[in-house]
């Protein structure tokens, strides 16, 4: 699995990922991730993967730090009671 690092300024993610990999054959004399290197560790969360059984993603999303990895934070929406009836209903069929 591809390892992969965000910038930091400020202690703030700036810009995007990229890979450690890509960053080290680009410069092989900087540790990235070292104190002070202006790098911290990232890891990429799906929509799928963010919300819960009854919540729906708004598509909105943003980089946020969670302990001390930088991930993808997305911005959920509890679901209506129609849509966890729909939920529900499925569930349902899924054990008949």
């Amino acid at each position: 699995m591809t390892q992969l690092i965000i910038k930091i300024e400020n202690g703030q993610p700036v810009g995007h990922p990229l890979s450690l990999e890509n960053f080290r054959a680009a410069f092989p004399s900087v540790d990235p991730l070292a104190q002070g290197g202006g790098y911290a560790p990232f890891e990429r969360v799906t929509s799928k993967d963010a919300v819960g059984k009854y919540e729906v993603s708004t598509g909105n999303h943003w980089y946020g730090w969670v302990g001390d990895v930088v991930k993808d934070v997305w911005e959920t929406r509890e679901m209506t009671p129609e849509e966890k009836a729909i939920v529900d209903s499925y569930d349902q069929f899924e054990t008949e």
